[in-house]
């Protein structure tokens, strides 16, 4: 938990240090570039407030119809969701729900790794060094400790005649956890029912 904040004396304000800074003392352009962050931090921050109450309505809604739809058969939405489109009836319109796993791995990874490691390292082999180069960098970390998906992945496309390799292959197949579920909802417009769909971009950066 945070320490309280101590209140800022009138005439004074808290640098990045910490001190506290008579106003009187601070440049006009400091000030005035402290004042417009402020203001708009706090716009960012209740566009995120926005934003997170639509994702809540939108998904609703998208979830309320989907229960209706499958009502008409007598079934009820839930369990394992997939991925789901709706369009409307002209076609022009289209709203996606995309369902995406995370995957993590379990300890078995670290033997995957011994095992390539192992392969790589046997000079009685005559391994060729793009592979050697891929499936040395498969396993390094991030800056948070993960290893990447996608990489421990691709390394699983080479098909090797050895042991070890063969049995690493097993040990990544086994170490694979899903750790959890994220949902993406997309949305799409067009002209007419042939024209190709054009995102509706919800992201800042894409405006």
């Amino acid at each position: 938990m945070n320490a309280p904040q101590p209140a800022i004396p009138d005439g004074y304000k808290l640098n990045g240090m910490g001190n506290l800074i008579a106003i009187e003392n601070i440049k006009a352009i400091d000030l005035i570039r402290d004042e417009e962050v402020n203001k708009m931090v706090k716009e960012a921050l209740l566009m995120k407030e926005q934003m997170i109450a639509f994702k809540l309505k939108i998904t609703e809604m998208f979830e309320n119809f989907v229960d209706l739809s499958f009502s008409e058969y007598g079934k009820k939405y839930g369990g394992k969701k997939g991925n789901i489109s709706l369009t409307s009836f002209d076609n022009t319109m289209k709203v996606e729900l995309s369902v995406s796993e995370r995957i993590s791995f379990n300890e078995q990874i670290q033997v995957a790794k011994e095992l390539i490691e192992d392969y790589l390292l046997d000079k009685t082999k005559n391994v060729p060094a793009g592979i050697k180069t891929i499936a040395l960098q498969a396993f390094k970390v991030d800056k948070n400790g993960q290893i990447s998906t996608a990489r421990v992945i691709s390394i699983s496309q080479y098909d090797i005649d050895d042991e070890r390799w063969l049995k690493a292959m097993s040990a990544i197949k086994d170490s694979f956890v899903v750790s959890g579920t994220k949902n993406y909802m997309r949305f799409y417009i067009r002209d007419n029912g042939t024209a190709k769909w054009q995102a509706i971009p919800l992201d800042i950066a894409a405006l």
